[in-house]
C-alpha cells in the first residue's frame, strides 16, 4: 500500500512538473512572445535592409540624373519621346557599355 502512495505521489508530481513546462513552451509560442523574439532578433537585420534600400534608391536616382543628362533632358518630369524625336538626325551621346 505504501509502494502505491509513493508512486502515486511520483507520478502527480511527473504531472505537475510537465504541465508547468507545457504552459511554459506555449506561453513561449504565443504570436506576441514570437513577435517580440522576431523583432529584437531581426532588429538589426531591419535597419541594416532598410539603410541598403535607401543606398539602392539614392544611387538609382543618382544613375537617372546621370542618364537624363546625357539624353540632354530639361526634368525629370520631362517625356523623352518628343526630344528623342527631334534629334533623331543629330549625333546623340552614346551610353557608356
Amino acid at each position: 500500500m505504501i509502494g502505491r502512495l509513493v508512486w502515486f505521489g511520483i507520478g502527480a508530481g511527473a504531472a505537475v512538473w510537465a504541465s508547468g513546462k507545457v504552459k511554459g513552451y506555449l506561453r513561449r509560442a504565443s504570436p506576441e512572445a514570437v513577435g517580440r523574439r522576431v523583432g529584437a532578433s531581426i532588429g538589426g537585420v531591419g535597419d541594416s535592409a532598410r539603410d541598403f534600400w535607401d543606398r539602392v534608391r539614392v544611387a538609382s536616382a543618382e544613375r537617372e540624373a546621370e542618364l537624363r543628362a546625357m539624353l540632354l533632358l530639361p526634368d525629370a518630369d520631362a517625356d523623352p519621346t518628343p526630344q528623342l524625336e527631334q534629334r533623331a538626325g543629330t549625333d546623340r551621346p552614346r551610353l557608356p557599355r
